[in-house]
This record gives structure tokens, C-alpha cells and sequence, in this order.
């Protein structure tokens, strides 16, 4: 078949291999013990580019860390600042209604002792009334 390719197309069969070797010659075709030594170069890289990268992560990851505890504490001082100041405004809170509602009781006692003291008056009024009738009667 070589042969009828190389008759119809004016090349010969000896000019066909001879592009398929090498241009340098054997010489520079790799061995199996020259694909070893390069496998064996390449784990080695490998490995050591693993090793590097192990600690560049390591070195990142203490790093993120350490960011991450400084943005906690800024946050936890932060929450406390705010807590106080809560805090604080709660307290005023608190007073101005507690002042609000002794104000009221105030108030609504005042009401009440008016009311009773009225009433005790009053009672005393008509009581005196019915003893001046019942002395009147009496006589």
C-alpha cells in the first residue's frame, strides 16, 4: 500500500520513513530511564510545591484568624458600647416613668383624700343634724 501511495504520488517509500524519524537522530529520543529520572523529578517538585503551599495556607489561615479575632473584639467592644448606652437610656426611661407614675398616684391620692375628707363632712353634717333632731325630739 506504501508503495502504491508513493508510485501515485512520485515519493518513495525510503523518503516517507525517513520524515517520521527524528531530526537530530536516535540520539535524542528519550529513554525509559530518561522518563524515569524526569518522574522522578516531577514527584520531587511536586512534593516540594505541595509542602510550599501547605504552608502558605497555614500561614493564611493563622493570618484570617488573627483578623477575625481583632473584627470579634472590635465587634464585642463595639456591642458593649452599645449595650451601655441602652442601658443608660433604659435607666432614664424607667425614672421618667416612675416619676410619671408617683406623679399620678399623687394626683389620684390627692382626689381621694378630697373625696374622703368631703365625705367625713358630710357624714359629720348629717350626723350632728340627726343628734340636734333627736335632742330636739327629746325634749
Amino acid at each position: 500500500m506504501a508503495q502504491a501511495f508513493a508510485a501515485t504520488h512520485g515519493v518513495e517509500v525510503a523518503d516517507i520513513i525517513m520524515e517520521h524519524l527524528p531530526p537530530e537522530g536516535w540520539s535524542e529520543l528519550a529513554t525509559k530511564t530518561d522518563v524515569a529520572t524526569q518522574g522522578q523529578l516531577l514527584r520531587s517538585d511536586f512534593e516540594s510545591q505541595g509542602r510550599l503551599l501547605r504552608r502558605d495556607l497555614e500561614t493564611q489561615g493563622q493570618v484570617l484568624r488573627r483578623d477575625l479575632e481583632t473584627q470579634m473584639s472590635g465587634l464585642r467592644d463595639e456591642l458593649r458600647g452599645e449595650m451601655s448606652t441602652l442601658r443608660t437610656e433604659l435607666r432614664g426611661e424607667m425614672s421618667a416613668l416612675r416619676d410619671g407614675v408617683r406623679a399620678d398616684l399623687a394626683e389620684g391620692f390627692a382626689q381621694q383624700l378630697k373625696w374622703l375628707v368631703g365625705t367625713m363632712v358630710a357624714l359629720f353634717t348629717v350626723v350632728s343634724g340627726l343628734v340636734s333632731v333627736l335632742v330636739v325630739v327629746a325634749k
